[in-house]
């Protein structure tokens, strides 16, 4: 009926998980570089629109740093494009001037977002080493107190007698009594 997977004309043979994993990574690379998704899709076999919604994707599942990876890759995207009207406007082409402003612009906007994120990272990372710190001088302040509980609590030693009273001592002589040993056997 069918041919085997990836044998009929026109078809795309099915890519293992692993092959998928790598062509999503290099895709994403890509994009940071600056190619364009039409670029990226001749080059990985895909369509435009899949590459951008791989690129959409794969931003999307670092949720929470992903207005700050948005704006870390328009940075990326933005500099080969700032050295090519660069080069540009230094040869005086005077289109290119208005475009490397507009770049320019851009990535001074993304890189001021970025910087103030760092600069809260930066806070945030502080108050985390302060908190850490305090917690740990607290809790060697009640490993001491507990310490000194536990030693408080204790019963103190007795003091041992340095002599017991001569009455209830019992005496020895050093030698016995020669002349008593005789007397009381006959």
């Amino acid at each position: 009926m069918g041919e085997a997977a990836g044998g009929e004309a026109g078809k795309r043979p099915r890519k293992g998980a692993l092959d998928r994993a790598e062509q999503r990574e290099r895709i994403v690379q890509m994009v940071g570089l600056g190619v364009s998704y039409r670029k990226i899709g001749v080059a990985e076999n895909l369509s435009h629109e899949r590459v951008r919604q791989i690129a959409k994707e794969e931003l999307a599942q670092h949720e929470a740093l992903s207005n700050l990876n948005h704006q870390r890759l328009q940075i990326l995207r933005l500099g080969p494009s700032l050295n090519s009207l660069g080069k540009k406007t230094a040869d005086g082409d005077p289109r290119a001037v208005a475009a490397f402003l507009r770049v320019l612009d851009k990535l001074d906007k993304y890189q001021v977002m970025v910087g103030a994120a760092d600069a809260q990272k930066g806070f945030w990372r502080k108050r985390l080493s302060d908190k850490l710190e305090n917690f740990s001088r607290r809790n060697e302040e009640n490993k001491q107190a507990k310490l000194r509980r536990e030693q408080a609590a204790l019963p103190a030693p007795q003091a041992e007698p340095d002599a017991a009273p001569q009455s209830d001592a019992v005496k020895f002589s050093p030698e016995p009594n020669i002349e008593n040993i005789g007397e009381n056997n006959v």
